[in-house]
């Protein structure tokens, strides 16, 4: 029995509808916010996160972190170079002149800080 992609109807039929879906995805490809990159990079890097030690980012910005717990997507981070806003709310001790502990941070969090400071040094 003839199926109906086998068909010519069919094979204009699916023609039709793969070029119909490539448009669709390239018009959805660029309507997207041009900051779609920049979320992919985060995830990627979050999920590749070193477990702990110093992180050196390109643009002079560093800080040691650590694994909250293992198993956790949540880290710590300690002795940044400098204060910055994105992670102020995870401070150990917002009262304190100098920031040098910050908890429960989440991976996208260190990640989105290391993509605004350049990304990561090459050894």
């Amino acid at each position: 029995m003839l199926q109906f992609f086998q068909t010519r109807m069919g094979q204009e039929f699916y023609q039709g509808t793969v070029l119909r879906l490539v448009r669709a995805l390239e018009t959805i490809a660029a309507n997207m916010d041009n900051n779609l990159k920049e979320r992919v990079e985060t995830l990627e890097l979050a999920l590749n996160l070193p477990g702990k030690g110093p992180v050196e980012c390109n643009d002079g910005y560093s800080f040691i972190l650590g694994v909250r717990e293992p198993g956790t997507n949540l880290y710590y981070l300690s002795f940044p170079t400098q204060k910055d806003s994105l992670i102020e709310k995870y401070r150990d001790n917002p009262t304190a002149e100098d920031a040098v502990s910050y908890s429960n941070i989440p991976a996208a969090v260190i990640a989105q800080l290391i993509i605004n400071h350049g990304g990561v040094k090459d050894a």
